[in-house]
């Protein structure tokens, strides 16, 4: 029933509440925390187990008279406050009492379970005892923190939450105070500029209550802890100071003497201090940081952390994006330095040489940055692309922001091109580069694909691991140079055409779709790709689970092992049942991985158990799942019955077969975006491959690092930039600076890790904004773009990621933030697929639509909104998500 703060564990918020859980993680990150204990949930429980007190408070606070709410809820306090504490309980406080805290000042504060949720923070809702001396005095403190989640203010936060407020659960802090002789704040990112290394600190003199009630105007230092150095000291005019005093009511405001108004709170080393304290707490969270700090006799402690809420990004001019960069993965979650550097590698140059080809960006524009970090993740310079794009005739950035799933912060249709003979001449031009640049690059990848394949064969014939160091270094050197940077600038290009393409397309669609007529065959112009890339791995896992059914003996052996055993004897090279088969599979197929876009994730060759996993899922059921192809040969007849209907409706008519132009357009541009589509995929997996091929050649370089003592261990080559990495290799960085680099990106991966950042960001999505409720339809259905085709009901189940994915069953409607290529293999169980991210181009909309399962992308706010285990109406043509009533 009591904790100390340093037994806290990570999984103790149920237990010890909000504060109680946070000042025990902030004392094992490191930080200095003034002592003190928690009491248990456990021990409010067993202190309401008293004869006849719950069932006399149940009484009181159930069917409640109007207007008699506020006397109830005062009875119910009162008696709490009466009410003696058992006595093992009380002996157990005083006892802690005396031999932690004996004869301190101490703060009794109330440490709810359900603090700083998303939703509802609850924020100055229960009570805080100061100045509290003696045990007496504590367990009267301790009985009124726990009594007020009965006051008026907190049933009424309840409502408005929608938080039960007889379901509250309450722990109580019990802290030595700080006798402080300067206190304030410190944010672990920039809350104003979005800076995500630069900290900012406030300081005041005395307790901190004289900053947080506004009596004085703080100091403000910026502390940039990536580059360690201070990069603003803003010293303010500080007149008056709250002093602690030895009676009551313990604090005394003063004026500041002279010779300090104007002098520093922090030295330079203070500063430096307390940012170190600050980064290390922050890593522990994984998010930003609120951090109340005070000085004592020379130290600085921290008080108390909580999540920064809002933050916005006047230093991050225009609008950035992670949109395609998430749902293809290297935004899912933090972002290695070493991934970014190889994206980063091709991102800068290919982007503007594309625009610069098709004449929407002028060769002698001032460069810009094309991509960036920012809270350890990789965002685009959207905001650039669109000011080129504008070029285009009849641009339309709600068409374009739609198509991406980017975030909408303005009415109507945007920012639009109009339409004038100037802009058609130019636009001509465009066209016409564009459609030079579709030829060209579709055939380009035929001879590309060919001979990447060769090449690739070629590049895994000699293990890494087998050459010696310097023929290593130099290899690995040549596969980023050049072979990575021919294939990844192959694949981003024709993503680039890939999208063009479809958005030419879709505005002739728009055109010849009169009053909706063709609505229902948009998406299914875009599905039966067939023999699609993904799908291949697929394919054979499901010949390979056939064939395991026609053996009685083999389909037993891998109904009843678990996957632990089955990988553990794959490693060991026992020669079970199919064992040829399944060492073929994974000869062929495992270059992939469960996030394949993530460098640092073993791939199937490495880790089988997601192959194992699979080849169970298919054989778990006794009737044989369907053919993955089927799914697809059926969306192939779909697409092309909704090709000819179209095309059969404008090929009809007069005016039709005189000016045939239309139909024509429409059947050619239809053809070539599903060829782009197709090489599009096409392209990601030999993507894939090559990312592969790097992962394991930076392993064997990070283990030769490692044993030439420049790295600590082998896996932290993922912790630097290529070109680091480079210089490490010749000797051009010493072990010094090595290691405190790879320290240093370690800690902005860890600060970040749990961070939920937004999808846009930049001046114009004004970050410090309260954010829009996620819209709903008329019917109160969630609303997202329409990705595939179809009306299913289905259990929701809301995933976090991969790793969760095996409470998938069939039938299942997936509901997750993002997916990736890793995924695929899951889709053949689901009937439908939501998502807060992606577009019409995207992973999840593109396999689905081969699948033949509806999906809805971009649903603000999905697995928040859409509890785990309801009953979802998903309506992929539509982009609908229905809740129906229980």
């Amino acid at each position: 029933m009591l904790l100390p703060f340093s037994d806290v564990q990570p999984t103790d918020l149920p237990r010890v509440g909000g504060k109680g859980f946070r000042l025990g993680l902030l004392l094992q990150a490191g930080a200095a925390v003034p002592d003190g204990f928690c009491l248990t949930t456990r021990a409010r429980e067993y202190f309401l187990e008293a004869p006849g007190l719950l069932d006399w408070i149940r009484e009181r606070t159930t069917a409640i008279p109007a207007g008699r709410e506020a006397e109830r809820l005062a009875e119910v306090r009162a008696r709490m406050h009466d009410e003696p504490l058992p006595a093992d309980l009380a002996h157990l406080i005083r006892k802690t009492v005396a031999s932690r805290l004996d004869g301190a000042r101490l703060a009794v504060r109330s440490s709810g379970v359900q603090e700083d949720l998303a939703h509802a923070s609850f924020a100055g809702q229960y009570e805080t005892h100061l100045n509290v001396t003696g045990a007496e005095a504590v367990e009267q403190a301790v009985r009124k923190c726990w009594s007020s989640t009965w006051k008026p203010g907190v049933w009424t936060y309840c409502r408005d939450h929608q938080v039960d407020p007889r379901a509250l659960q309450m722990g109580v802090v019990v802290q030595r105070m700080v006798p402080a002789d300067a206190a304030g704040v410190l944010f672990t990112v920039n809350p104003l500029t979005g800076r995500d290394r630069e900290m900012v600190i406030e300081a005041a003199w005395g307790l901190g209550e004289a900053l947080v009630s506004g009596q004085v105007s703080p100091d403000r230092y910026a502390y940039d802890w990536y580059r360690e150095c201070e990069t603003e000291r803003r010293v303010a005019r500080k007149e008056l100071e709250i002093v602690p005093i030895d009676a009551p009511p313990f604090t005394v405001t003063r004026p500041v003497p002279a010779d300090r108004i104007e002098r520093p709170v922090l030295t330079s080393e203070e500063v430096r201090e307390l940012a170190a304290q600050a980064l290390a707490v922050q890593a522990r969270f994984g998010c930003p940081q609120d951090i109340e700090w005070a000085r004592a006799e020379g130290r600085c402690w921290c008080l108390q952390a909580r999540p920064i809420t809002r933050i916005a990004y006047s230093s991050v001019p225009g609008e950035w994006t992670t949109a395609d960069f998430k749902d293809g993965g290297v935004s899912s979650s933090v972002c290695t330095p070493f991934m970014w550097s190889l994206y980063d590698f091709i991102w800068e140059r290919v982007m503007p040489a594309y625009l610069t080809d098709i004449h929407v960006l002028d060769a002698s524009a001032p460069p810009k940055l094309w991509g960036d970090m920012f809270f350890a993740r990789p965002y685009w310079n959207v905001g650039e692309v669109k000011a080129a794009l504008m070029r285009l005739p009849g641009f339309k950035e709600r068409a374009f922001d739609r198509d991406l799933g980017i975030e909408l912060t303005y009415e109507g249709e945007g920012r639009v091109t109009p339409t004038t003979l100037g802009g058609i001449l130019r636009g001509l031009r465009v066209l016409s580069a564009l459609d030079r640049s579709f030829r060209e690059r579709l055939e380009q990848d035929r001879r590309f694909a060919a001979a990447q394949r060769e090449k690739l064969h070629e590049l895994r014939r000699d293990a890494p691991d087998g050459l010696d160091t310097k023929t290593l270094f130099a290899r690995f050197r040549k596969l980023i140079e050049e072979h990575y940077n021919e294939s990844e600038s192959s694949y981003f290009l024709t993503i680039f055409d890939n999208s063009n393409a479809k958005l030419s397309f879709k505005e002739l669609f728009d055109s010849v779709n009169e009053n909706g007529r063709f609505d229902g065959d948009l998406l299914a112009l875009f599905g039966g790709l067939e023999d699609l890339s993904h799908l291949r791995p697929m394919v054979a896992l499901w010949e390979l689970a056939r064939a395991i059914r026609r053996d009685a003996a083999s389909l037993r052996h891998f109904r009843e092992e678990s996957v632990a055993d089955l990988v553990a004897a794959w490693r060991a090279g026992a020669a079970g049942p199919f064992d040829a088969e399944l060492r073929g599979y994974l000869a062929e197929h495992g270059y992939h991985s469960a996030k394949e876009l993530d460098i640092t994730v073993p791939c199937w060759r490495e880790d089988p158990t997601f192959v194992f996993e699979g080849l169970r899922s298919l054989l778990r059921e006794d009737a044989e799942p369907p053919d993955p192809r089927d799914a697809s040969r059926r969306q192939r007849v779909e697409a092309e019955r909704a090709r000819d209907r179209i095309a059969s409706a404008l090929g009809s008519g007069p005016w039709a077969r005189l000016f045939p132009f239309k139909r024509r357009a429409f059947l050619r541009r239809l053809a070539l975006v599903r060829e782009f589509l197709w090489w599009r995929e096409e392209l990601r997996d030999l993507s894939t491959r090559m990312y592969n091929l790097i992962r394991t050649h930076a392993l064997a370089v990070g283990a030769r690092l490692a044993v030439g003592g420049a790295l600590e261990r082998g896996s932290d080559v993922f912790l630097l930039p290529f070109p680091d990495v480079f210089r490490t290799m010749y000797g051009e960085s010493t072990r010094d600076e090595t290691r405190a680099l790879v320290e240093k990106n370690r800690r902005y991966l860890e600060s970040f890790r749990s961070f939920a950042n937004p999808n846009e960001i930049g001046d114009r999505y004004g970050g410090d904004r309260k954010r829009a409720e996620p819209a709903a339809g008329a019917d109160g259905a969630l609303l997202g773009i329409a990705c595939s085709p179809g009306r299913v009901e289905g259990r929701a189940r809301v995933i976090a990621d991969l790793a969760d994915a095996e409470r998938l069953e069939r039938g299942d409607v997936l509901v997750t933030r993002f997916t990736d290529p890793g995924w695929t293999c899951k889709f053949g169980m689901l009937s439908a697929v939501v998502t807060e991210t992606g577009g019409l181009l995207s992973h999840a909309a593109v396999i689905s639509r081969e699948y033949g399962i509806p999906a809805v992308l971009a649903v603000e706010g999905a697995t928040r909104r859409i509890p785990d285990g309801r009953r979802v109406v998903v309506d992929g043509g539509r982009g609908h998500v229905e809740l129906p009533a229980k």
